[in-house]
């Protein structure tokens, strides 16, 4: 369930203008937060890690650790294409 990939993957600017990321499951999400990420902090941050875990659990869904990523992208103020 933790590598099923993603619907619609989403492209993350990480490192600087032009310098995006593609995201493809849940796994690469986690390590993107877990080892990439600007910030350890914020809400969205927080509940995206939590979404993970339920996910590789196999108490949610996916596509719902793919919103709470887009959430944490969000609020750290990175640029997102859905």
């Amino acid at each position: 369930m933790f590598d099923v990939d993603w619907a619609v993957p989403v492209s993350v600017e990480l490192h600087g203008p032009g310098d995006h990321d593609l995201i493809f499951c849940t796994r690469d999400a986690a390590d993107c937060l877990l080892h990439e990420w600007p910030t350890e902090d914020g809400e969205n941050f927080h509940e995206a890690l939590r979404m993970f875990m339920l996910v590789l659990d196999g108490r949610a869904e996916p596509e719902e650790a793919r919103m709470a990523f887009v959430a944490a992208a969000n609020e750290a103020g990175l640029l997102v294409i859905e």
